[in-house]
């Protein structure tokens, strides 16, 4: 087996390996054109690689970091290798991983992270005998609209009584929305992105980046909802409408002084009837276990558990 880097018109080839590891994972094209076009600014933070045996592709490999390492003693690089069901072999898959940890650590990476599907009958143990330990569970969930759409379209409308009566606005974004907008976004991304469970701090992007992400193929302006205290943002959630695979929540931020009044649950109830009345059937999310505030939402709201994701970790420097 060899590696060949990723190019320009391998968007499609790529989202083939991963729908034929799992069929129930979907990736569009478009996004991850938008992701590599984004990644050659930094071509050293990176290195995504198609997996080939001949003329055959059967997997792909990655590893990045982030621009700019976050707060803390430890530097975490991801790094990964997918290898298609009938093409797997152990020994291919170290010498792959380790290629990816090599470069990882030349990037001043002190440890890699790899995350694998907790029903994945090769991957888990692949990662283990190259050793990586686990670190943290996350539960994914999907919500099946189609058999709960009064249930949801009614606790919408409840939902946005009781924020009207605590003064709280709730409202999408439209196509006129300027700088000083996004920049609030962008305030209240950053100012709740190390509030996410982790073992290791997670970077948080520049202005630049997280704008770009903003505005990839399945994101779409009127479908961010924003939740108001006078001319103060306190909460917002978006959903990404990929041409593939499933509509999933991408993000969803509160203030730290006003959780705990039902705002995190208000918006995501404004994400989720327009996903109804925009004809979806289901939208899928996936949160950390120790996340106990979601947990609780989603429990709430009728989602159902899917097979969770593991992140596995080990050190570069023993």
């Amino acid at each position: 087996m060899k590696l060949r880097p990723v190019r320009p018109g391998d968007e499609r080839e790529y989202a083939g390996v991963i729908t034929s590891i799992h069929g129930d994972e979907g990736v569009d094209p478009a996004v991850l054109q938008a992701v590599w076009q984004r990644e050659k600014r930094l071509p050293q933070n990176q290195g995504r690689y198609l997996i080939l045996e001949g003329r055959q592709t059967c997997g792909y490999a990655f590893w990045t970091r982030p621009a700019d390492w976050a707060a803390g003693p430890v530097k975490a690089a991801n790094v990964n290798v997918r290898m298609i069901p009938g093409r797997q072999s152990a020994q291919d898959f170290a010498w792959i991983l380790t290629q990816m940890e090599t470069a990882a650590k030349s990037s001043g990476a002190d440890v890699a992270l790899a995350v694998a599907r907790e029903d994945d009958d090769f991957h888990p143990g692949a990662l283990a005998a190259c050793g990586y330990r686990v670190d943290r569970l996350s539960r994914s969930w999907r919500l099946n609209l189609s058999d709960r759409t009064a249930e949801l379209l009614l606790a919408r409308s409840s939902a946005r009584k009781d924020m009207a009566r605590i003064g709280i606005e709730i409202r999408s974004l439209d196509d006129t929305a300027d700088e000083s907008i996004w920049r609030d976004l962008y305030g209240l991304a950053a100012e709740t992105i190390p509030d996410i469970p982790s073992t290791f701090s997670e970077a948080i992007p520049s202005f630049e980046d997280w704008l770009a992400r903003m505005h990839e193929p399945g994101v779409f302006v009127d479908r961010i909802w924003t939740a108001w205290r006078d001319d103060s943002l306190v909460a917002y959630t978006y959903l990404v409408y990929r041409a593939a695979g499933d509509v999933s929540t991408a993000y969803t931020g509160t203030r730290k002084q006003f959780r705990g009044l039902g705002i995190a649950r208000a918006v995501k109830l404004e994400s989720i009837g327009q996903a109804i009345e925009l004809g979806k059937h289901s939208i899928t999310t996936n949160n950390d276990l120790e996340n106990a505030a979601i947990l609780h939402i989603n429990s709430t709201l009728g989602y159902q558990p899917l097979p969770g994701l593991v992140t596995y970790v080990k050190s570069l420097t023993s």
